[in-house]
């Protein structure tokens, strides 16, 4: 995998943590640099939109030149964007926000806000748009395509 990097073919997105020797011994998070490669060797049956829209705002913040992360305690938040260590902005990432998965895409944000002390986040929708304020944390919900164009 290392191959893959050095060689900017995928990004290796390490996990938060405020010490770099914990940084490298956990689990990578891994987006193409293209997602074409995504495309093409996705042997499911079906597309991952949620996935490839995900590697899309990875390969946006990795653009914008941003310092990000992704966070695991107990929820998963997909990124946590840092200046330097500190953490600044929290974004998950899901295609279809329904009645069926909301909760859990809260519970990824409201672990974060909580462990890094933020109070918004940005959740980031195929096409859904609403500002919501669930435990004290303002959850922006916005489109994919107005988030790449705003920011």
């Amino acid at each position: 995998m290392q191959h893959f990097s050095d060689s900017f073919c995928v990004y290796q997105l390490r996990k938060y943590s405020e010490s770099l020797a914990k940084q490298d011994q956990f689990q990578k998070k891994i987006y193409a640099v293209d997602t074409g490669l995504v495309v093409a060797e996705n042997f499911a049956m079906s597309r991952n939109d949620g996935y490839l829209m995900e590697n899309m705002i990875c390969n946006e913040l990795l653009k914008r030149n941003k310092n990000i992360f992704y966070l695991k305690n107990g929820f998963e938040c997909d990124f946590v964007v840092c200046d330097g260590l500190e953490a600044t902005e929290i974004i998950q990432v899901c295609f279809d926000l329904n009645s069926m998965n909301e909760k859990r895409e809260y519970k990824g944000l409201l672990s974060a806000a909580k462990l890094l002390n933020l109070n918004r986040g940005t959740l980031i929708t195929d096409n859904r748009e609403d500002s919501i304020i669930v435990d004290g944390v303002e959850i922006s919900i916005v489109p994919a395509w107005k988030w790449m164009l705003i920011k």
